[in-house]
């Protein structure tokens, strides 16, 4: 892990807020509906891994290479985004701005021309700060951290605000096993017996994202209450505008420029739903057998009754 003496000097650049999660719990769309936000400035790559980095035990980190990797991922992306911007500008459409590209550029020039050390994650916020914009950043997998590298969370910024966004650990886990199936091992889903199911989802990498309750706890050892919140994906889908409400109230910011937002409808992206495929009984029993402790303790914690109504869902009589 770097040295991090000189986080101090580098505190005043550090993030307002950090965004983090189960994957498909609706972080992608949070993202993009708080970019929208007239005073919210957040990074045109969404994913930045720095902190997952620095954890030697997550599968993001990467001692060698690390800005060589930034290049290699994001440098076409954002080329392609460079192109579509002059084209917008010899034809004088108003999508890009000049100004907007100029931005554009000075920030791209930052994220990809030095390595990964902490005076280079808080260059990437020092303009938008100094602009006086609430800034943060979205990265899922920084919900995975180990105590010792939540503790930088703290150590840049002690005022730093995190959004925890979680979904039906159940209806996860499931989804992550039939997009595992049919995305990376190119299987029919109709192919798979309810053993090998339960062995799909009782892969680490599956379960470690939906364990929502050691994730909230390494927050809050480090992070007090008042300075985490928890969204859930069942409100991104059937309650966006009273989310973005508690979400705006929490940043302290105004809620009516992105209550105006289209963007606050979701397209559900599940891969159960696409490959049209319901979980076999024995394997939600199992999947419920393993969260359902987790869960009621998570419950005891946070009082909410999406959790609940989670248990009550996969409860048997």
């Amino acid at each position: 892990m770097e040295n991090m003496d000189k986080t101090s000097s580098s505190q005043q650049n550090a993030p307002d807020f950090i965004g983090m999660g189960a994957p498909r719990a609706g972080t992608t769309w949070l993202y993009e509906v708080l970019r929208s936000h007239p005073k919210i400035w957040m990074p045109p790559i969404k994913e930045l891994h720095y902190f997952d980095s620095l954890d030697d035990q997550m599968s993001y980190n990467r001692s060698t290479h690390k800005q060589f990797y930034r290049i290699k991922k994001f440098g076409f992306w954002r080329l392609r985004h460079y192109v579509a911007s002059l084209v917008s500008i010899v034809y004088k459409s108003k999508l890009f701005k000049g100004d907007s590209v100029k931005t554009d550029l000075d920030w791209d020039c930052r994220f990809f021309g030095r390595g990964s050390d902490l005076q280079w994650y808080s260059s990437l916020f020092s303009r938008a700060i100094e602009n006086g914009f609430t800034a943060g950043e979205f990265t899922p997998d920084y919900a995975l951290m180990q105590p010792k590298t939540a503790k930088l969370l703290v150590e840049i910024n002690p005022d730093l605000k995190a959004l925890l966004m979680f979904r039906d650990p159940i209806e996860r886990t499931w989804s992550n096993a039939v997009f595992y199936v049919t995305r990376k091992l190119n299987l029919n889903v109709n192919d798979i017996s309810d053993e090998q199911w339960i062995e799909y989802c009782f892969r680490e990498e599956c379960l470690e994202r939906s364990d929502y309750l050691r994730m909230y706890k390494t927050l809050n050892d480090v992070l007090p209450k008042e300075q985490i919140f928890v969204g859930y994906f069942d409100d991104v889908v059937a309650r966006p505008e009273a989310l973005v409400e508690k979400i705006c109230s929490f940043l302290e910011l105004e809620t009516k420029p992105i209550l105006e937002n289209e963007k606050l409808t979701l397209n559900v992206n599940s891969s159960a739903k696409k490959y049209k495929s319901e979980i076999p009984q024995m394997v939600e029993l199992k999947l419920f057998s393993h969260f359902s402790k987790p869960l009621e303790e998570l419950f005891l914690l946070l009082k909410n009754e999406t959790i609940k109504d989670w248990l009550n869902k996969y409860s048997k009589d």
